[in-house]
């Protein structure tokens, strides 16, 4: 149950990247400030999303005057265009590596001998 919950908090963190990296965004300065807009716009699944359907939308938000107008990523630096698959895959490899803790964990806890504790 903690796995899902975390899971869902990440997630919720990733989506909502335009919103809580204002301040970060308003730290830093230069290539910095380019590299960090670049990162929270390629993380969040949403933006790879509306990239995915651009040809078909003619629209894509992160490039949007609305998004300009709700967040401060387009105040810092212009976001780059997305891959679709940007974000696809790096929350690929954040599932595969929780999916490799878990097993490991459930390995390590079936592997003691039954009514034998160990120590803490």
């Amino acid at each position: 149950m903690r796995q899902a919950l975390a899971a869902a908090l990440l997630l919720m963190l990733l989506l909502a990247t335009p919103l809580w990296t204002g301040g970060i965004l308003a730290s830093l300065d230069g290539e910095a400030r380019h590299a960090a807009v670049r990162w929270a716009v390629e993380v969040n699944p949403f933006y790879g999303i509306s990239a995915a359907v651009v040809d078909r939308t003619q629209w894509v938000w992160h490039q949007s005057p609305l998004m300009y107008r709700l967040t401060r990523i387009g105040d810092y630096a212009a976001p780059p265009p997305v891959a679709w698959y940007a974000a696809a895959w790096r929350l690929a490899l954040v599932a595969m590596g929780l999916a490799g803790l878990k097993l490991l964990r459930r390995k390590g806890t079936e592997s003691r001998e039954p009514g034998v504790e160990s120590a803490p």
